[in-house]
């Protein structure tokens, strides 16, 4: 299980996106608990490589269990 906690708390650089995008595709079938204080749809303005990053958040988001409060 891995967990990113505080995601999104400031924007992602080109390669932070490639470093997300990568660790997300390995995670593919396994637990990732992600927690944030900003919406699930207020993510991608952050993400600097917004093709790269918006296809690891768009392809987890639907496979997921959102609980948003």
């Amino acid at each position: 299980m891995l967990i990113l906690d505080d995601f999104a708390m400031r924007q992602l650089g080109a390669s932070q996106a490639d470093d997300l995008y990568e660790l997300v595709s390995e995670r593919q079938g396994r637990s990732l608990i992600i927690t944030s204080n900003r919406a699930p749809s207020d993510w991608y303005p952050l993400v600097v490589n917004l093709p790269l990053g918006n296809n690891a958040i768009v392809h987890r988001r639907r496979e997921a269990d959102t609980a948003v409060t």
